[in-house]
């Protein structure tokens, strides 16, 4: 159960830093003054931890309602674009000006190209050997 549980935590983290950007956080967590003696790296609620999965839910958030992003001084609206939203290059894309439909091609083009990269991965494992051919060896 509790391997079950710190596995379930451990995927919740890895997507929410995925979808975030750790270094514009840490720009933006400077900007609001948490980067003082070792607070954000120690402290129990105000830590990269904590605002990693903050940032996660509210990108996803962000992205559904078309919130306002966060902005912060020195960064480009792009950044801010994809760092207060959902942080993958089809979003980015779709921000740029690229339309949706041509952004939904590429992905799709991309996740054929991997099912048959993991086809062909699949279909060349290399042999076990039998226990006769052991036997003779």
């Amino acid at each position: 159960m509790v391997a079950i549980f710190l596995g379930s935590f451990g995927f919740i983290l890895g997507l929410c830093s995925i979808i975030s950007n750790w270094h514009f956080r840490m720009m933006y967590a400077q900007q609001r003054g948490l980067l003082v003696k070792d607070g954000f790296v120690w402290s129990l609620w105000n830590n990269q931890l904590v605002d990693m999965l903050e940032s996660g839910f509210g990108n996803i958030v962000r992205t559904i309602t078309h919130a306002p992003i966060i902005t912060i001084i020195n960064c480009s609206k792009a950044n801010e674009y994809a760092s207060s939203t959902i942080n993958v290059w089809a979003n980015s894309l779709i921000y740029a000006g690229v339309p949706w439909y041509i952004s939904v091609l590429l992905i799709t083009i991309l996740l054929i190209l991997m099912y048959f990269k993991l086809q062909n991965i699949h279909r060349n494992q290399p042999l076990k050997p039998s226990k006769k051919l052991a036997a003779d060896g």
